[in-house]
């Protein structure tokens, strides 16, 4: 029974190590995924605005 109590502990050790690197994970791809967004937005933005400008000779 003491072995099958250690087991337990360790089980429930590693649960909590993995639910903190599971927010760690989601965090990092929130992050990730924000900075990427905003990059793709801006360089979609200057290609309309330089299609724009090529086009319409501001």
């Amino acid at each position: 029974m003491q072995a099958l109590a250690r087991i337990e502990d360790k089980l429930d050790t590693l649960d909590v190590r993995l639910d903190g690197m599971e927010r760690r994970a989601m965090t990092a791809g929130a992050v990730a995924g924000g900075i990427s967004g905003g990059l793709v937005g801006g360089v979609v933005t200057t290609a309309v605005l330089y299609i724009k400008a090529k086009f319409l000779g501001w």
